[in-house]
């Protein structure tokens, strides 16, 4: 006899003739239905069925705990108390694991958590994946390829669509990517091709991009929003790529890091044109509109001044502006005068002044 904690089956510790253990036996039960014990059962199915605990059990599929199984089809898995797939002849190899899970009749569905749901996917919904507890998707019909990850997340249309987050939505049609608490793409059919990364941002519009917090766009199509708590209105244009926020943004930087020992250069230009003859493309840098008789917005053109040898950082100067004016005789230009210290507003002088047909620019002395 051995001490500790060893378990040696046969003739002792050690034997001239070693006894030899054959192959455990296979118990062949009737339906486990049936069954009121709680051992461990396979039977003599082609393919095998495996189950632990009473259940409903259908060829080539792994029953664990109270999980049921209707239906007539085969290679599914089912773990936990209450955990459900539902099946039909034609619907194969959908794994559900946690307590009171389901899986409707889809195909190949993957439904794991507390609760997950996928009930309503239909025959044709298939290899759909979700996970969380009260996650769910209830697709009624074709709603493929879908992954729903996230707590109480829920995905009620569409195929091949993303859904990551607790709360997050999606009633979209296809091809769309919600990500961040409560994020969601709404709309219905016809809406896709969109991307929500933020918590609270949703957009019901087709092909648009919001990345960040509590972003809304329900107007217009085909714009990328980056930001925080802003929500589109009527005036929103298509095709616009914005940087948001509702308390405004103050500075913009771009560049390597906010301060570097090399900052490094930054060239901002417009699409070539790419053929013969193809005419260029227009930039236009337009400051903010306001209205009635508010005053007009100002653009800066800003570089920096020398200060002398060491690490201090340089000073910044406006050496252009442009100001709109309705004064007779001046122009919207103005420049910074050296000899002066200050921004002057460039004038024009009389008819011919600068010759026969034009007025000279100036400044004041």
């Amino acid at each position: 006899m051995a001490s500790g904690n060893t378990i040696i089956i046969g003739g002792g510790i050690a034997s001239a003739t070693p006894f030899t253990i054959g192959q455990f036996p296979v118990i062949v039960l009737a339906d486990p239905a049936t069954v009121t014990d709680g051992n461990i059962r396979q039977d003599t199915s082609t393919p095998p069925k495996v189950y632990i605990g009473d259940a409903s059990v259908f060829a080539g599929s792994t029953v664990i705990g109270g999980a049921t199984l209707t239906g007539s089809a085969i290679a599914h898995v089912a773990i936990g108390s209450g955990a459900t797939v539902a099946t039909t002849s034609a619907v194969n190899a959908s794994v559900v694991i946690g307590r009171s899970a389901i899986n409707g009749t889809g195909n190949g569905n993957v439904v794991i958590g507390d609760r997950a749901n996928a009930a309503g996917s239909g025959a044709t919904s298939s290899s759909n994946v979700v996970i969380g507890r009260l996650a769910n998707i209830g697709v009624s019909a074709g709603g493929a390829n879908n992954v729903v990850i996230g707590d109480s997340a829920d995905l009620s249309l569409g195929s091949q669509q993303v859904l990551i987050g607790p709360s997050a939505q999606m009633s979209a049609n296809n091809l769309n990517v919600a990500i961040g608490y409560s994020a969601s793409v709404t709309g219905g059919a016809g809406i896709a091709n969109c991307v929500v990364v933020g918590p609270s941002s949703n957009t019901n519009r087709t092909q648009n991009t919001l990345i960040g917090y509590g972003l809304a766009n329900t107007h217009s199509n085909n714009i990328c929003i980056v930001g925080c708590s802003w929500s589109s209105t009527a005036n929103m244009p298509a095709n616009t790529c914005g940087f948001l926020a509702s308390n405004g943004l103050t500075t913009m930087i771009v560049g390597n890091n906010h301060e570097a020992a090399a900052p490094g250069s930054l060239t901002f230009r417009l699409c070539n044109g790419l053929g013969a003859n193809i005419a260029a493309g227009s930039l236009t840098l337009q400051a903010g509109l306001g209205t009635g008789t508010g005053a007009s917005a100002v653009v800066n053109l800003a570089s920096s001044i020398p200060v002398g040898a060491g690490s201090t950082l340089q000073t910044s100067r406006t050496g252009f502006r442009m100001s709109p004016s309705v004064t007779a005789g001046q122009t919207d230009i103005m420049v910074y005068d050296v000899d002066n210290a200050t921004l002057e507003r460039v004038t024009v002088g009389a008819a011919d002044s600068g010759g026969v047909g034009f007025k000279v620019l100036r400044i004041p002395n």
